[in-house]
């Protein structure tokens, strides 16, 4: 096999064959989105069979043994409806974290405080999945979608409060504001990852 031959990075959408490439494995991806059907947008991708939630997890690097990349095309439908699923799945676990740090604060337990940071990036997280599901939601028009800048917004008053020395008030305002939002938007996810069951 020559160099040239080895550098050669077939490109398939919907198990379609649309392009080889010689560039780098993002640039072969950025190629490949041409040949998306409007409507569609990019799911899962598989990197010579290794798996990836999506186009922005892919690696960085720039691999020249990469030989083959399949990717699922959905329709944006299919793909805010597969977000939604996602974004239950982490506020199943991110409620309870955010009910530990809660006890923490009304008991001054060590490293209640640092138990804060992580809501940063994840009502972060939560921030852009719910501007993807509205940017494709066809069908509740944004209905029980909750602004995670409002969130991070509670969080400062959390932590001005903790500032000010007043653990109870940032328990408080963790436990009757921000956990009921956070349910609030579980229970929206769970109605909208379901929408096109009905």
């Amino acid at each position: 096999m020559c160099p040239e031959e080895a550098r050669r990075l077939d490109v398939y959408i919907n198990g379609e064959f649309v392009t080889a490439s010689k560039a780098s494995l993002r640039k072969a991806v950025q190629e490949a989105a041409r040949f998306v059907p409007p409507g569609m947008g990019f799911g899962r991708v598989w990197v010579d069979g290794i798996a990836y939630a999506g186009v922005t997890c892919l690696p960085d690097a720039s691999d020249t043994t990469i030989r083959r990349v399949d990717i699922e095309a959905l329709t944006t439908e299919v793909l805010a409806r597969q977000t939604a699923a996602s974004v239950c799945e982490y506020l199943e676990r991110l409620v309870p974290y955010v009910a530990n740090v809660v006890r923490s604060l009304r008991f001054g337990e060590d490293g209640a405080i640092e138990k804060l940071e992580p809501l940063v990036p994840a009502f972060g997280y939560l921030d852009l999945a719910t501007q993807a599901i509205r940017a494709a939601d066809t069908t509740a028009n944004g209905v029980g979608v909750v602004e995670a800048d409002r969130l991070t917004k509670r969080l400062a008053e959390v932590v001005d409060a903790l500032e000010g020395g007043d653990a109870v008030e940032a328990a408080d305002l963790l436990e009757y504001t921000i956990k009921p939002e956070l349910e609030m938007l579980e229970r929206a996810m769970r109605v909208r990852s379901r929408a096109g069951d009905l």
